[in-house]
C-alpha cells in the first residue's frame, strides 16, 4: 500500500490472517427412549444452551440443544432436537372374579403401547375370555416391551360385581367414567385410594360413578394407578369385600 502525502510518498503493508474454525455439526434430529442418554460432541470448547462450556454434552431430556464455538472474533452454531419416546406400559390389575356363562373382558390399552400379544394368540388391544386360567399379554413399542399376568377365575352368580381396571377420563365421551356393575347386590361401601393412602373418592350409592375427580370434585387425578376397598351386601344378606386397583389414562 502507498500513502502520498504533500508530493511525498510512503509505502507499508499488512499481514492479514484468516481465522479458520473447525466445522461444527451436531448430526440430525434424533430420538431416544425413556430412561436412557445420549452425547453430542464439538470439535472443541463451546458454549451450549445447556449452560455447559465444554465440548460435550450427555442429555436424557426432550428439546433443542444449541452450541456455540468461537475463536476470536468468529463464532459457529449448529442445533439438534431430541425427542424421548415413552415405554410401553401395561398393568391388568389384580385377580379377576367373572361369572360362569359370561365373558370376562380384559384390556391392556395405553397410549404408549403400538403392540399386543396375548397367551391365548390374539393381537389386540383387549380380549374377553370364558375359562380359568392366567392370562398373560405383551405389550410394546420401539423402546422394548413390557409383560403382565392375570389370574381369571369364575363363580356361581347369584350376585355378580363387574369392576372394571382401566377408564380414560379425557371427556371424548368414550369411556369417560368408572362405575362399578352389580347384580343382586342391594348395598355397597366403596372408597378410592391415592398412592399415599389418603381416600379421594367415597359413595354408598350403587349407581354412582367415578370421573376422576377428587375431594369432592376440586380437582382431577393425573394418570396413574389408584387402589379401590369395596364392601358389599347380596339379596341373600351375605356381606363380601373385594379390592383392586384401577388405571387411570387420560
Amino acid at each position: 500500500m502507498v500513502v502520498t502525502n504533500n508530493g511525498c510518498q510512503s509505502a507499508g503493508s499488512i499481514d492479514v490472517i484468516p481465522v479458520i474454525l473447525p466445522m461444527l455439526e451436531l448430526g440430525p434430529d434424533v430420538q431416544i427412549c425413556q430412561g436412557t442418554t445420549i452425547e453430542f460432541n464439538s470439535p472443541m470448547n463451546g458454549n451450549w444452551s445447556t449452560g455447559d462450556h465444554d465440548d460435550n454434552i450427555v442429555v436424557s431430556s426432550a428439546g433443542t440443544y444449541t452450541v456455540t464455538i468461537m475463536e476470536q472474533n468468529c463464532t459457529r452454531t449448529d442445533s439438534v432436537h431430541v425427542v424421548v419416546l415413552p415405554l410401553p406400559f401395561v398393568e391388568l390389575g389384580p385377580a379377576v372374579v367373572g361369572c360362569v356363562d359370561q365373558p370376562v373382558y380384559l384390556t391392556a390399552y395405553h397410549e404408549d403401547n403400538s403392540y399386543y400379544e396375548w397367551s391365548t394368540g390374539e393381537f389386540t388391544d383387549f380380549i374377553s375370555v370364558i375359562e380359568p386360567d392366567y392370562y398373560a399379554v405383551t405389550v410394546g413399542n420401539a423402546c422394548g416391551t413390557m409383560t403382565d399376568v392375570v389370574n381369571v377365575s369364575f363363580e356361581d352368580c347369584s350376585f355378580a360385581i363387574y369392576i372394571p381396571n382401566t377408564f380414560t377420563p379425557d371427556q371424548d365421551g368414550i369411556n369417560d367414567e368408572w362405575k362399578i356393575s352389580t347384580f343382586n347386590v342391594i348395598k355397597l361401601h366403596l372408597k378410592i385410594f391415592n398412592r399415599w393412602g389418603d381416600v379421594i373418592f367415597e359413595t354408598e350409592d350403587p349407581q354412582a360413578v367415578w370421573t376422576g375427580g377428587a375431594d369432592n370434585g376440586q380437582y382431577y387425578v393425573p394418570d396413574g394407578v389408584y387402589s379401590f376397598h369395596l364392601k358389599y351386601e347380596t339379596d341373600l344378606h351375605e356381606l363380601g369385600e373385594r379390592y383392586g386397583t384401577i388405571n387411570v389414562i387420560r
